[in-house]
């Protein structure tokens, strides 16, 4: 069942992740490699977790259950955002 389910996935490391001179992984990792990826924010997860990292106080003080329905809520927010911003 996994393998089917993560088949057509593609895994890629940002771009600041090789510019720091980083050996250790393969460069089919690299998305500067990809010319479909130019326009892509290689970034954004990380920034998503730094914006969540200011409510992680508030999340200790939750139910799992309200912290996930928060998280759903929160993911939900960022994608009309970025769905708004191409758009434009």
């Amino acid at each position: 069942r996994e393998p089917k389910r993560f088949e057509g996935l593609r895994m890629k490391i940002d771009r600041f992740h090789f510019r720091k001179n980083h050996k250790a992984c393969t460069r089919g990792f690299d998305m500067d490699l990809y010319c479909s990826m130019n326009n892509v924010n290689s970034q954004v997860r990380e920034q998503d977790n730094a914006t969540l990292r200011r409510f992680q106080r508030q999340f200790t003080f939750m139910r799992p259950s309200n912290v996930m329905f928060h998280l759903k809520v929160f993911q939900a927010i960022k994608n009309l955002e970025r769905i708004s911003s191409l758009s434009k």
